[in-house]
């Protein structure tokens, strides 16, 4: 399992809330991976893995990250964000620009 550094807050939330300004990406997939680990039913630790995902697809050719299926497994884990938590305002958002993206690349 990952190893976090010392954090006197809860260092899975730190770690992936932060990870995009303070680690690599691949550290942000491990960090939020463990997260729903630790505790499955957080939506908000499946919504940050979906970012991490996301972000990670970005740097791929982008048929080298839908043959990974990237595309899927983070629309997986926002859906999975909203089945734990209907009300989560960011899933929304993310699900919205997730299907907009989708949509304007099928032209």
């Amino acid at each position: 399992m990952f190893e976090y550094p010392e954090d006197p807050r809860n260092p899975v939330l730190y770690h992936t809330e932060n990870c995009a300004a303070t680690a690599p990406l691949t550290h942000c997939g491990y960090a939020a991976e463990a997260a729903i680990e630790l505790d499955p039913a957080n939506a908000q630790h499946h919504l940050q893995s979906a970012h991490a995902t996301g972000r990670y697809s970005q740097l791929l050719a982008p048929m080298k990250s839908m043959r990974e299926g990237h595309p899927k497994k983070v629309r997986a884990l926002i859906e999975r964000a909203l089945e734990l938590d209907p009300s989560h305002f960011g899933a929304h958002l993310s699900l919205a620009s997730c299907m907009r993206k989708r949509s304007a690349a099928e032209g």
